[in-house]
């Protein structure tokens, strides 16, 4: 859009007085705080090489302008800011937390809270670099062993600005420690990346079987408190039971599980081994004098829910790129989606998460399993690991010049797997050299970086230290249990009897892991965004589920897909895995292609112009069916029929 005359600026500058904008309220004036703050991080943005839309900087304004309602108390409650990643959300919180302290608005008070300490630290060190004084930003974190490049502080109730982790929020107690300032609570928090505000447990009838076989295994013959625990477990797993069986037909049933008294918890807490099969049992002897709630969908068991970020914590702006594609947390009625209340957004004329076009970003996806269970048995085959021999195959491929990120499985207890250690003995074994490194430039300086770099999924929010890399391969995707989804979502609607069918499971997984995939492919070189573009990147994704492409196109626009030909994950008889969900995705690439005069395309006539002929009778039907969860196309008949033109992304 041009830029306003000054006709045109005048008439902005009389509307916005009559809003109210140069008008202080709670000591704070929305003009010049807003503007401040806006003015120096387009300057910090443009300094580091960044071109600015009209659409970004309206975005980046308005962002600024709801740091300050909020401040001014002009907007309290919840609220979602869906900007995609990149584009300057952190920069934002920094220059607006900056302009606070150039102001002089002591009084005003905010706390900022990220999944990460590492995360934490660099903002703290941005803030300083800003001329933030180092005594008016606090950092609460226990260190446990970790060293970090800033320590955590003391006497935080006199800090203006706190930082602080996500766990830390969640914690019953201590709220004080980082909401407290002056003896006030603090006018704003900043919530870096999704908000679930309820911690929500599940606990399936096949686990608390598998626990029970297990201690009975080990306690055989004793007459102890293992004995009294058995038998605790086998009474609670028989209520539950009976539960889920007046559970049947949707109807939402509770139950509380046998009573313990004090001295009995603590003795069965105590004799309990520390083992992941057992971890069910844990939950229940936590939760023991909850009210719990039968779940016949998916995996039978019992869910409960309880509160982790405080009621009270009432003026939260959620920074969450993800949100628009997120079923979990919009289920939370308490946050407001603040595209649809705030003008400043309406008037951009376009959804925040179509403001970074992808077009020069290729994803691959290879259609077999990626959970964590067949990645355990893969990585678990030492002689074959043919996850690992996909992966160094798309690496060995590569130019040596460009950096590579490989999400792998976090190890857990009992498996005796380090997923990133076999994955980098893997890659060195065949040839690649994991020690290279990369000619990148930082914040306008060259630096040498990693050229091979493995992450664990937990690290696939927050930290922006991959960005050089362009390319990123998924080696599995982090999925959730039915029963968990089940429990998250009932946690996140707050309400124990919330309804949840088995549809709303399966969608719930499915925008779940539509939403770690971008989340991790967002680390990489894709992150970075240069006048609307983000850079290019080409992506590998190991799942079986074509359906999350079309969500995942939803918040990267313009995104190109492609098919990873499986060499090592074959199945029994040699053949690409996931023929259905690969053949779906050729069907609708072929139909994309096809010029919009083109209204139908009889299923014979798909079959032999998409190159299909090969494929069976029955597979392709069945990829057939899935078409319309892709495209705008309709199964009529035996026919496809176009249900209405695309709008060409902008």
């Amino acid at each position: 859009m041009p830029e306003p005359n000054r006709r045109q600026r005048r008439s902005m500058k009389h509307a916005l007085d009559r809003a109210g904008y140069g008008m202080p309220v709670n000591g704070v004036s929305h003009q010049a705080l807003t503007k401040e703050a806006f003015d120096s991080l387009c300057q910090t943005l443009a300094d580091n090489g960044n071109v600015l839309s009209d659409d970004h900087r309206a975005a980046l304004y308005a962002l600024c302008g709801l740091f300050t309602e909020s401040a001014q108390g002009k907007r309290p409650g919840r609220w979602a800011f869906s900007l995609p990643t990149g584009m300057g959300k952190t920069s934002a919180v920094v220059a607006w937390c900056s302009a606070l302290v150039k102001l002089g608005l002591d009084h005003v008070s905010v706390a900022v809270s990220a999944s990460k300490i590492e995360a934490l630290v660099e903002l703290k060190l941005a803030m300083m670099a800003r001329g933030v004084g180092e005594d008016r930003i606090g950092l609460l974190y226990v260190p446990n062993g970790n060293s970090y490049a800033l320590p955590p502080t003391a006497a935080n109730e006199d800090r203006q600005i706190m930082l602080v982790a996500h766990n830390r929020v969640r914690m019953a107690e201590g709220h004080d420690l980082f909401m407290s300032y002056r003896r006030k609570r603090r006018d704003l928090m900043i919530w870096d990346e999704s908000l679930l505000a309820s911690d929500a447990h599940g606990v399936s009838v096949r686990e608390l079987n598998g626990a029970i076989g297990y201690l009975e295994g080990i306690w055989r013959g004793t007459e102890d408190d293992g004995t009294r625990l058995v038998t605790w477990l086998k009474s609670a797993r028989d209520q539950i039971e009976g539960a889920l069986s007046r559970s049947m037909g949707d109807k939402a049933v509770t139950l509380t599980l046998p009573e313990l008294d004090d001295a009995s918890l603590t003795a069965l807490r105590a004799k309990l081994p520390r083992q992941t099969v057992l971890s069910p049992v844990a939950d229940l002897l936590e939760f023991s004098r909850e009210e719990l709630r039968a779940l016949p969908t998916g995996e039978h068991g019992a869910v409960w829910y309880q509160v982790a970020v405080p009621r009270e914590i009432q003026n939260i702006i959620i920074l969450d790129a993800s949100y628009p594609i997120r079923r979990l947390v919009q289920a939370d009625a308490t946050i407001h989606d603040a595209e649809k209340y705030l003008d400043p957004i309406k008037r951009i004329g376009k959804r925040l998460s179509q403001l970074k076009s992808y077009d020069a970003v290729t994803l691959h996806q290879l259609f077999s399993g990626g959970g964590r269970e067949t990645m355990q048995r893969d990585f678990s085959a030492m002689t074959e690991r043919k996850a690992v021999r996909e992966v160094v195959d798309v690496v060995k491929a590569l130019p040596a010049e460009e950096a590579v990120l490989i999400f792998v499985f976090k190890d857990r207890h009992g498996e005796g797997i380090n997923y990133r250690s076999a994955m980098l003995r893997g890659l060195s074994v065949a040839g690649v050299d994991t020690d290279a490194t990369v000619r990148a430039v930082v914040d306008g300086k060259p630096v040498w970086l990693p050229r091979i770099n493995v992450a664990t999924w937990g690290q696939e929010t927050s930290l922006n230290r991959w960005a050089h890399c362009s390319n990123v391969i998924l080696c599995g995707v982090l999925q959730r249990s039915s029963l968990d989804l089940a429990a998250s979502f009932i946690g996140q609607s707050d309400n124990l009897r919330e309804e949840v069918s088995t549809t709303t499971v399966k969608e719930l997984a499915r925008s779940e892991v539509a939403h770690v995939v971008y989340q991790a492919l967002s680390r990489g070189s894709c992150r970075v965004m240069d006048n609307g573009q983000a850079r290019p990147m080409k992506g590998w994704i190991i799942h079986r589920d074509s359906a999350i492409q079309p969500l995942l196109a939803s918040v990267m626009p313009g995104v190109r897909w492609a098919h990873w030909e499986a060499r090592h994950l074959l199945d029994a008889e040699g053949r690409q895995p996931g023929i259905t969900a690969s053949t779906t995705a050729k069907i609708v690439e072929h139909l994309k292609g096809l010029p919009p005069s083109i209204k139908r395309v009889s299923t014979r006539q798909l079959k032999d112009a998409a190159g299909l002929r090969e494929v069976p009778p029955r597979t392709f039907t069945d990829a057939v069916r899935l078409v319309p969860d892709h495209v705008p196309w309709l199964l009529v008949g035996r026919s496809l029929e176009r249900a209405f033109e695309e709008e060409p992304q902008t």
